[in-house]
């Protein structure tokens, strides 16, 4: 306190002059009509300058928290989608009424870890058990394919991402529905391989794939990648197709979760005409 006294008197005229001329410059604004537009003017745009930057800062530090918003946003969008019903046929008397029975729930997750350098690449998202997550689970994004979860604790789930060589999706070439198997052959994580497309099927670059749907663990219809290049081997039965992922996975961030409600009831049957043959 003491040292602040001292600094003011020994700066007195200085702060004498800062009045006087805050006190002038008042005047001047208060008389005069040209100068109290200006400073109006000056002063709302200043404002509106700061009220701006506060404004970025704040969305800035928001930003997580609205990732998040708009991922469990997308879940309910996705679980409303024709993708999570199957039809089901309902007869009444003679009248036939098509229904749909939901079968697919997406559960909203975020990446914690996920290479893409390694020959087997295992990501890790921060949903587990206490969330319902199983293992044998499919994992989407916004724009294709993540992976399937091969282990879960109560808080986490470790994947088998795409970029994995014991990840084999059965998928389709989504104009014809020829199906074959997506494989990752290791390098590139922009770029796998589809295999066993045979050798008469009209294939062409840039033609779009899906996922066939013949799994439990994927629905159909999910885009997984283009056709990048096409190579046919005289005398061979099947293509050697390069395709591109849809999913640029050294940006993965926000991913769902697919919950089969069926699944029990589809692998019970399954099991059961394997045991009958």
């Amino acid at each position: 306190m003491r040292n602040l006294i001292l600094f003011v008197k020994r700066h007195n005229y200085f702060f004498l002059f800062l009045l006087l001329e805050g006190l002038a410059i008042f005047i001047v604004v208060r008389k005069n009509y040209y100068h109290k537009n200006v400073y109006v003017q000056s002063s709302g745009m200043m404002a509106g300058k700061v009220h701006e930057m506060a404004q970025g800062v704040r969305g800035y530090f928001q930003l997580g928290k609205q990732n998040l918003l708009l991922a469990e946003e997308n879940a309910r969008l996705r679980n409303a989608s024709i993708t999570a019903f199957m039809k089901t046929p309902e007869y009444i008397i003679v009248k036939e009424d098509t229904l749909y029975k939901r079968y697919m729930e997406f559960i909203p997750a975020q990446v914690i870890s996920a290479p893409v350098t390694q020959r087997n690449n295992n990501w890790l998202i921060n949903k587990g058990a206490q969330h319902g997550l199983e293992q044998g689970m499919g994992v989407v994004s916004p724009n294709g394919l993540v992976g399937i979860i091969v282990e879960v604790s109560n808080n986490f789930s470790l994947i088998y991402s795409m970029l994995h060589s014991h990840t084999k999706i059965s998928v389709m070439l989504k104009k014809n529905h020829h199906k074959g198997f997506m494989l990752w052959p290791g390098g590139n994580y922009r770029k796998g391989t589809l295999s066993d497309i045979p050798a008469h099927v009209n294939v062409a670059e840039g033609d779009t794939i899906v996922t066939s749907g013949q799994s439990l663990i994927f629905p159909e219809n999910i885009t997984v990648g283009t056709v990048l290049e096409i190579h046919r081997i005289a005398g061979e039965s099947f293509l050697e197709i390069q395709m591109e992922f849809s999913e640029d996975y050294n940006n993965t961030r926000h991913v769902y979760v697919i919950k089969n409600l069926m699944r029990e009831e589809q692998k019970a049957l399954i099991e059961t005409n394997t045991h009958g043959s």
